[in-house]
């Protein structure tokens, strides 16, 4: 009697940037091949001819822990430095035993988009950075032996949404209740060659975050008064901007996880709470641009 192969487990997989583990993965999406369609009409059929006339992969994602590897982390920080590198990597998808089954490799791959999800003091959830990323190149193999579980170490499942602390200035910012999602992005095209089958690729134009923020109305009149000066009175100058930080705490609200770095940090928009007769509390909602983001893990399990 013939055996059955165990299914493919969605859960059993591992990732390597460069020659160094990603640490614990929450998910790991692959991009799909992607052609550019040619029509041609003709005079003699009643149909149109089709062809491909190009070609890329779209991007690959993946929910990392803050707890990364190394690997994944310097590819990372470098991109957000604006030194966008390509890197390698591979992901090996293991059965329901945890045997790996096959492997793909991806060549000279870029960061495309690095996400911060929003951070809430209502929020108790384990909280992850979603990366995305285009290769130039893939390969598909056959793979053996056991894949490696993906340990859950006490970085990972210390950092959750309602543990932070974000400096603006010398504004008070301790009643700050939510902090919007960050999305930092580098638009990558391909560098097309005559005999080149996978074309090359190349950062072209790279957006750093937002920072928006809702914080109580008692400690709403400092920003009142900023608005007033940085619009009113003209004092949003270079000079004038700010710089920030943004901590990610452990439980104890004292140890620090990580930690986000903003500098130039100018008021696009402030918007006062909206006066209602209830007994609900009222925020201010402060939105801010950003010319330069920069995340440091302090700790890690990888």
């Amino acid at each position: 009697m013939a055996v059955t192969p165990n299914a493919y487990a969605g859960s059993r997989f591992a990732v390597t940037i460069g020659s160094y583990s990603a640490g614990y993965i929450k998910s790991f999406t692959q991009g799909n091949f992607k052609g550019s369609l040619n029509e041609t009409s003709t005079s003699t059929e009643h149909w149109m001819k089709k062809n491909i006339a190009a070609w890329e992969f779209s991007d690959f994602s993946l929910e990392a822990s803050f707890a990364m590897g190394k690997g994944l982390q310097d590819w990372m920080q470098s991109a957000m430095d604006s030194n966008a590198v390509p890197m390698d990597g591979s992901v090996v998808v293991a059965d329901f035993n945890g045997k790996a089954i096959r492997e793909v490799q991806f060549f000279r791959a870029y960061i495309t988009k690095i996400s911060l999800p929003a951070l809430s003091a209502a929020d108790k959830a384990n909280i992850f950075l979603t990366f995305s990323f285009k290769p130039t190149e893939l390969k598909y193999m056959k793979a053996s032996g056991d894949v490696a579980k993906a340990a859950v170490g006490p970085t990972t499942k210390s950092i959750t949404g309602n543990n932070f602390s974000l400096k603006l200035g010398s504004f008070n910012c301790k009643r700050v209740n939510k902090i919007e999602a960050f999305e930092w992005s580098c638009t990558v095209k391909p560098d097309p060659h005559g005999e080149a089958q996978y074309p090359e690729l190349a950062c072209t134009t790279m957006k750093q975050p937002d920072l928006t923020f809702t914080i109580n109305a008692l400690d709403g009149q400092q920003f009142e008064d900023w608005a007033k000066a940085w619009f009113m009175d003209g004092k949003r100058e270079e000079k004038d901007e700010l710089t920030g930080s943004l901590d990610l705490l452990g439980p104890n609200m004292k140890d620090i996880m990580a930690t986000l770095t903003f500098q130039n940090v100018g008021l696009q928009e402030l918007t006062p709470p909206k006066q209602v007769r209830d007994d609900s509390l009222q925020f201010y909602t402060v939105k801010t641009y950003t010319e330069h983001t920069k995340l440091e893990m302090k700790k890690t399990d990888a």
